[in-house]
């Protein structure tokens, strides 16, 4: 059977389906106001180190006072909820996609790696699957809530 990283490259990252989900490898969003995300973290379950990675393609990020385009949050350093504001440049696109560690290197769409979205209210939580093994769309779950 071929893992979650091979099924994405015939769509181009277009979902694809497992069971009765619809599987992305990465969470994006347009943006073209200043918007704060707030993300905070749901859960994790592997035996190795999760994180998210958010990245504005063109604009920045204000989180803990410094401006970033790219920002990176653990699971064991991260605290539960995080709020950052984005100020895109005209449109910009927000992407969002798990990652984990391994010896200490940082991993990301390979294997299994992937998420399911699920929308509710004016929250969206991702249910991302590592890399390893079998699917398993509990490795981290986190919940964003975008406001222009």
């Amino acid at each position: 059977m071929k893992t979650l990283a091979e099924q994405f490259q015939a769509p181009m990252g277009k979902p694809v389906r497992v069971g009765d989900k619809d599987v992305l490898p990465i969470f994006t969003d347009l943006i073209t106001n200043k918007t704060l995300i707030n993300l905070r973290w749901i859960e994790t379950n592997s035996s190795v180190k999760q994180g998210i990675q958010i990245k504005l393609d063109k604009g920045s990020m204000d989180i803990n006072g410094e401006k970033l385009s790219n920002v990176v949050l653990w699971e064991d350093t991260s605290p539960t909820e995080v709020s950052l504001l984005c100020t895109p440049k005209k449109s910009s696109k927000l992407k969002i996609w798990n990652i984990w560690e391994i010896d200490g290197v940082v991993q990301a769409w390979i294997g299994n790696a992937g998420m399911y979205i699920e929308n509710e209210d004016s929250k969206t939580v991702l249910n991302c699957s590592d890399g390893l093994g079998d699917s398993n769309f509990n490795n981290v779950r986190v919940e964003l809530s975008l406001t222009d």
